[in-house]
């Protein structure tokens, strides 16, 4: 906000102004339904990069998982992404995206697609109880 010389307008709104009265930045989501953004003046921000050298960098990261309809309805998989863009005079850049894709153990699937048997779950479940009694008896935990 400083490098822009933006003050907030008042206590009630998330909105930044310039000398001017002009409104720079702004989250709409404070006063219209929808997420949090951070809304900037694109001109006004693109003068600061190059009048001050810097670069803007965003990091969008995600995750898709595949479970059953229920605890004990098993796994089928985790993929997490992580892309980075970054600024350029007034282009947009993208890096390439990363990509993990952590695979189900062999119960955790069998459970999923619906081929686990009535013991196999039982024995998932005590297992589950079991790892997570262990997590509360370590004190880094």
């Amino acid at each position: 906000m400083d490098g822009l010389s933006l003050r907030l307008k008042d206590g009630r709104s998330i909105l930044y102004q310039d000398a001017q009265g002009i409104t720079r930045f702004m989250d709409p989501s404070v006063s219209l339904p929808g997420r949090s953004a951070g809304l900037i003046d694109r001109e006004a921000f693109l003068e600061l990069l190059q009048r001050d050298g810097l670069v803007a960098i965003w990091t969008v990261a995600g995750e898709k998982n595949a479970y059953g309809d229920t605890n004990s309805d098993g796994f089928g998989g985790r993929f997490t992404f992580t892309r980075l863009f970054y600024s350029d005079g007034n282009e947009l850049c993208a890096l390439d995206r990363l990509g993990e894709y952590h695979e189900p153990s062999a119960q955790q699937l069998a459970a999923f697609l619906g081929t686990a048997t009535q013991e196999q779950r039982a024995t998932d479940r005590v297992n589950n109880i079991t790892e997570l009694s262990d997590k509360f008896d370590d004190p880094d935990f």
